[in-house]
């Protein structure tokens, strides 16, 4: 079962844990982060990979196998903000 992180105010611009726990389906473990408003779900398997799903409401991701979930935090950093000056 995962475990909710009770927190105050999220920085979106940062990445935030926001549960953890085994995976339902194997026991690995599993994280869910938050940035910039997009949802990301890590499995980390056995040979030490990282399986990411990233999920906009509006779109989503499958990054499959990754080495590092900041393989995952720099491409959600480096996408076009709304607002933002070009």
């Amino acid at each position: 079962m995962s475990e909710p992180i009770k927190q105050g105010l999220i920085d979106w611009k940062v990445p935030t844990l926001v549960a953890f726990g085994p995976s339902q389906g194997c026991g690995c473990p599993w994280e869910q982060w938050l940035l910039f408003g997009i949802t990301l779900d890590m499995h980390f398997e056995p040979n030490g990979k990282v399986d990411v799903y990233a999920d906009a409401g509006d779109w989503e991701r499958d990054f499959g196998e990754i080495d590092s979930r900041n393989v995952a935090f720099d491409w959600i950093s480096a996408l076009p903000k709304e607002g933002a000056v070009q």
